[in-house]
This record gives C-alpha cells, structure tokens and sequence, in this order.
C-alpha cells in the first residue's frame, strides 16, 4: 500500500538496468505504458552498471512536491533533488514522475540504502527504501 502523507502518495520506485533489458521478470509487454524499461528484482550489481529508478507522485494540492534521493553506504551519505516530470492529471488528483539514473562505477563494494522521498511544503515526506549490495 503506498504511503501516503497531506495528500501526497508516492508508489513503488521500479529498479532496473540503463541498457538493453538483461533478464526478463516478465514478458517485455507486460510493462508498456507502466514503467519505461524492464525492471529487476535483482538487488546485487556490479561496478559497471548503471540503475534507473521510476515511481510516480500523486498529490491533490495546487503546490509542487519536492522529490530527494538519499544514498547511504560505505562511501558515506549523500542526496540529490531530482526533477519531476509533470503528467497529465487524473480524477482530481496531479500527477509527476521520478527518473533518475544511478551510475554504481566509483561505489565501494557493500550495501546501500536509497532512500527516495516526496514532500508537500508543511507535510511530512512518504518514502520508498531500495536496499541493494554492489560486489
């Protein structure tokens, strides 16, 4: 179930490689018009790979939200503000994409956590944990 905070929803965040699809979670239709590559459940990469991430936020205030992700690993901790891209609203409700690249060469072998947020200015942020290892 998403999380949801002042009005503010933000679903799952999709994981998958910057690339030609390398394995099949599902048929490669399956994901038309969701998610714009193939996602994967993998949660171990290489330090040649680079991850897209894709999630949508939804929110009914007139107010733009605020999107961060926050990189926690052996390299220490760091954040970045990615853009929204802005969707056709829905139902009353406004719409916005996350999609961000993250390049894994230079990331010092262990486990991560990203965590990608979304606030409303006054609202308390929703959160999606991507835990993940590099080898």
């Amino acid at each position: 179930m998403p999380k949801e905070s002042n009005g503010l929803t933000l679903n799952g965040i999709a994981v998958g490689f910057d690339g030609p699809p390398r394995e099949a979670v599902m048929p490669p239709a399956a994901f038309d018009g969701l998610v714009p590559f193939q996602p994967t459940v993998n949660r171990v990469f290489s330090g040649t790979d680079v991850l897209r991430l894709f999630g949508h936020v939804y929110w009914k205030d007139k107010a733009q939200p605020v999107a961060t992700l926050k990189l926690s690993g052996p390299n220490g901790t760091t954040s970045v503000t990615p853009q929204l891209i802005a969707q056709k609203p829905a139902g009353g409700q406004q719409d916005a994409v996350i999609a961000a690249m993250l390049p894994i060469r230079g990331m010092a072998p262990g486990k991560y956590h990203l965590a990608v947020s979304a606030s409303l200015s006054g609202g308390k942020p929703v959160t999606r944990d991507v835990l993940f290892e590099v080898k």
